[in-house]
């Protein structure tokens, strides 16, 4: 194998790592490392380090990260109780929370009970994601 050769398969090799090591994700999703050494936070890593005044923000942080950092495109009332339970918020899950969510502007029900952020949500969650 030619010296030229070697180095541009190097160079694909590194380029290849990089991505895999500190993520290729577009501008639309996040791709922080948790401090658990995971490649994504969990729910409950963001939870903690945040002060969530209310339910409706609860919604608007598991909305957020099943659609930025899981990158699901259909989300449904199941999966949002669904990874309410399995990161740990605190309290329980009603279903009146993801309404009021819906009328404070944080999430949209986009047709059929598929949600997803808001504008302003995103906003919300994009803060969550600097702290």
């Amino acid at each position: 194998m030619s010296p030229d050769k070697q180095k541009d398969d190097l160079v694909a090799r590194v380029e290849r790592l990089e991505k895999v090591v500190f993520g290729g994700a577009d501008e639309n999703t996040y791709s922080a490392r948790s401090k658990s050494g995971n490649k994504k936070p969990t729910i409950a890593e963001i939870a903690k380090g945040t002060e969530l005044k209310n339910g409706q923000e609860k919604v608007a942080l598991v909305v957020g990260y099943l659609e930025k950092v899981e990158g699901r495109s259909e989300i449904r009332q199941s999966d949002i109780k669904g990874a309410w339970i399995d990161g740990k918020l605190q309290g329980d899950y009603a279903n009146v929370l993801l309404q009021r969510a819906v009328k404070d502007g944080l999430v949209r029900n986009r047709k059929n009970g598929i949600y997803d952020l808001s504008q302003s949500g995103e906003t919300f969650f994009a803060d969550l994601m600097k702290a």
